[in-house]
């Protein structure tokens, strides 16, 4: 889907490791010799601002990198999808998994979220195929096509590293999403692959992230930093950097995770203090469930006493019962910090938005 322009180095240097005659590696890898391959490439993304307030449907700001996964995609003559990466062992994963079309349906009907989630977590080290492999699930279930008819074979050369903060994860759904929307000409735009790939990453892997990272990557423009708007994703423009500056991001080796329980504990809270300001306050701004809705002056003045700083699960279940979020829930037994986790979101909003106006004003 390159066409014959000009194409990222990753992309080349795929094409030639699959026109090298000599090797073996993509038919073990399960590529029919001299069938069509799909190339597909999504980047990697420097959070620039206000990434850890996208699901309180912040205003973020988010940079494409250079790096990127590059997927090759062939379709089978039987029913199964396959799923092999170059690079997943140097983590301690195992490089691939096969499974069957037919494994997503029983007695003829197709499996529920929660019921295909063990399908992809057997095994710890192959865990990853469920961001590949998951896709071809959700857009069965997402109605995005009534059947698959027949499977597929997927490849997966990345050069992100994993854990690093920089959308590993999305990079591989969004790469992997674009190449099946070519397989089966499903004619998915690049927002419907963002969501398609939120899905994947929330209701099949269990990480309850934003969609700030799959829309950078399917949307995101080289050299330009894109503004989003995340009620839900609602891209508003996009800003280019002024005349000499560049962003530099610093890979600490801190492993970052959205199935970490930290993230976690700050969305759940996030939550938690949703649901105590819409019972306790008639708010308008949050009858959509986003509190950047919220200014900072409504907070300082209207909230921020209303909100108790920590509080235990189930003195909030008791109370209030569960959140609006349908991707986390609240443990009885946990004590959440859940002022700090509202009035965090609500400034980043405001900042992220001075940021900007102040970039442009820089050009």
């Amino acid at each position: 889907i390159f066409g014959t322009g000009t194409k990222p180095h990753e992309v080349r240097e795929f094409e030639s490791m699959l026109r090298y005659e000599d090797s073996q590696m993509f038919g073990e890898c399960g590529f029919e010799k001299g069938g069509q391959i799909i190339i597909t490439r999504a980047p990697a993304r420097l959070d620039v601002m206000g990434g850890i307030a996208d699901y309180c449907g912040a205003n973020v700001f988010e940079l494409t990198l250079e790096r990127a996964t590059v997927v090759g995609c062939q379709a089978r003559s039987d029913r199964s999808l396959r799923a092999l990466s170059f690079e997943i062992e140097r983590e301690g994963n195992l490089p691939g998994l096969q499974i069957s079309i037919d494994d997503f349906y029983t007695n003829g009907e197709l499996k529920s979220y929660n019921q295909i989630q063990p399908l992809f977590r057997q095994n710890p080290k192959t865990a990853w195929v469920g961001y590949v492999l998951g896709a071809f699930f959700a857009i069965l279930k997402e109605k995005c096509i009534d059947h698959l008819p027949y499977g597929a074979t997927i490849v997966i050369k990345s050069n992100i590293p994993m854990g690093a903060g920089i959308s590993s994860s999305a990079s591989i759904e969004v790469a992997t999403l674009t190449a099946i929307n070519h397989l089966y000409g499903l004619n998915l735009s690049a927002q419907e692959v963002a969501r398609m790939g939120q899905i994947v990453e929330n209701r099949i892997v269990g990480a309850p992230c934003g969609i700030m990272d799959q829309l950078t990557a399917a949307a995101g423009q080289k050299g330009r930093i894109l503004s989003i708007l995340c009620q839900p994703d609602h891209i508003l423009e996009t800003v280019p950097l002024p005349p000499h500056a560049k962003l530099i991001g610093i890979h600490s080796k801190v492993k970052r995770s959205t199935s970490s329980s930290a993230y976690i504990d700050a969305r759940t809270a996030a939550f938690m203090g949703l649901t105590i300001l819409r019972k306790e306050l008639s708010l308008d701004e949050l009858r959509d469930n986003y509190l950047c809705k919220l200014s900072v002056e409504d907070f300082r003045k209207r909230c921020w006493k209303i909100l108790p700083a920590q509080m235990k699960g189930e003195h909030f279940l008791s109370q209030y019962g569960e959140t609006v979020d349908t991707v986390t829930q609240v443990n009885p037994q946990k004590i959440y910090r859940v002022r700090s986790r509202v009035e965090h979101p609500v400034y980043e909003h405001a900042r992220v938005q001075q940021f900007i106006e102040h970039l442009k004003k820089a050009n």
